[in-house]
């Protein structure tokens, strides 16, 4: 088995791009996962025929996250002394990451409902004690 990485570089961060390509990596017969780099690029390392990742880096020049704007890719380099980790492992992390990105989106969503229903019901107030003003004096 062939051992390869493929660096993907230019907003590839904050995209959604590993979850992109661990999702790929999972429907082919390929191991691996995808790493942030230091550098703001992601690091695809793979394990499986040389052929097989040579076409899958084909793929992900292809197809890529709708909100990727031309990545650049290098590779892959084939290296026989990569530690490959494991896909499944990859997979559960990458989901719980985005899991808890969502639960800070969310939260930060409902602060904003919760000013924005204050502050129309502080707008509604003055209007509705008119209202019941108007309906009591018969008017």
């Amino acid at each position: 088995m062939a051992k390869a990485y493929i660096i993907i570089k230019d907003k590839v961060q904050e995209v959604g791009y590993r979850v992109f390509v661990m999702e790929r990596i999972l429907e082919s017969n390929l191991k691996g996962g995808v790493v942030n780099t230091l550098d703001g690029n992601i690091k695809v390392i793979l394990e499986g025929r040389e052929d097989d990742i040579i076409a899958f880096g084909e793929r992900l020049k292809k197809e890529m996250p709708e909100l990727a704007e031309n990545p650049v890719f290098i590779g892959p380099e084939f290296d026989d002394s990569l530690e490959i980790p494991d896909e499944i492992r990859v997979a559960h992390s990458l989901e719980m990451n985005q899991f808890g990105k969502a639960i800070v989106y969310l939260a930060g969503i409902d602060k904003k409902l919760d000013k924005g229903f204050e502050s129309l019901g502080n707008r509604l107030e003055p209007l509705l004690k008119e209202i019941l003003n108007v309906l009591k004096s018969g008017a």
